[in-house]
């Protein structure tokens, strides 16, 4: 049989496995969410700038911001339906456009370029 402190020792090392587990889910867990908001902010940014390429391309002109950008929309010639530039803006609630980490985004209407002001992906 195990004596007293062979008992708290196997207590002491269940606990410390117990704990490196639950951080290292956590850490596994922040890991896939930072891949999954890179993933999102990619395809975000594609989108939009894709939508102010339209915008001008159709009003020969750049949107003046993102919230004209999401309130425009247009129709092909010859076609009654109606589409918007901007199909689901991810806006919160004071009509700041957020990429997927919760900071909002850049736009220049001067170039036409939408950025992230998420540390790291200013430059995507």
């Amino acid at each position: 049989m195990f004596s007293a402190k062979g008992t708290q020792l196997e207590r002491a090392v269940l606990v410390v496995i117990a704990v490196a587990a639950v951080i290292a889910m956590v850490m596994a867990f922040r890991f896939e969410r930072r891949v999954l908001n890179q993933r999102l902010l990619f395809y975000q940014l594609q989108s939009m700038r894709k939508s102010v390429d339209l915008f001008k391309a159709i009003e020969k002109r750049n949107p003046q911001s993102l919230v004209e950008l999401a309130g425009s929309s247009f129709s092909f010639p010859g076609e009654p339906q109606v589409h918007r530039y901007l199909e689901s803006p991810s806006v919160n609630e004071k009509g700041v456009f957020n990429d997927p980490f919760g900071n909002p985004l850049n736009y220049d209407p001067g170039s036409g370029w939408v950025k992230s002001k998420t540390r790291g992906y200013e430059y995507w």
